[in-house]
């Protein structure tokens, strides 16, 4: 278990300097000032470090499902939000529906792995280990989840990503 937890905030810690590299780089190429620049990014890592925060401290009070529901649907608002704010950009960039197909086929995955991953932890609960098998699922769907994070950050950057095999 302190394994996992070590690992999801070194991936936590990874994709903070992910952020704290590339939205200035990205607000840069838009145009924004030094002090604009540094504003957003501020804000960004505090607003950040505050949902940390708050989930650190209140977060027991939910069940994981309500805790990633939640987290879902605040994923799902800010992507509208910047579909409907750079419409021809999102839907033009081959990094958006690669990303929409890898959802799609992510979500199916999550689905069946879950099913199968109850029985599973019963039997580890009693002494039994993981099958292979679900070492594997798990494996694939994180590798899954963490290129489609990828591919969200490569929208702005679409043409340098993938050359002429971009779709703008």
């Amino acid at each position: 278990m302190i394994r996992l937890i070590l690992a999801a905030r070194a991936l936590r810690a990874f994709a903070d300097g992910f952020v704290a590299v590339l939205l200035p780089a990205y607000l840069l190429a838009l145009g924004y000032g030094e002090f604009q620049i540094g504003l957003l990014s501020t804000a960004s890592l505090f607003g950040s470090a505050l949902a940390t925060l708050a989930v650190g401290r209140w977060g027991y009070r939910f069940s994981g499902r309500r805790l990633l529901l939640g987290a879902a649907v605040v994923m799902a608002a800010t992507g509208l939000t910047l579909i409907v704010g750079e419409p021809i950009r999102e839907f033009t960039a081959l990094s958006f529906w690669l990303k929409m197909g890898l959802i799609a086929i992510a979500v199916v995955t999550t689905i069946m792995f879950g099913r199968s991953l109850k029985p599973a932890t019963l039997a580890v609960a009693t002494g039994g280990e993981f099958s292979g098998g679900i070492k594997a699922a798990t494996v694939i769907t994180l590798l899954i989840w963490i290129t489609i994070i990828f591919l969200g950050r490569a929208i702005a950057y679409d043409t340098e990503v993938w050359g002429s095999l971009s779709l703008h």
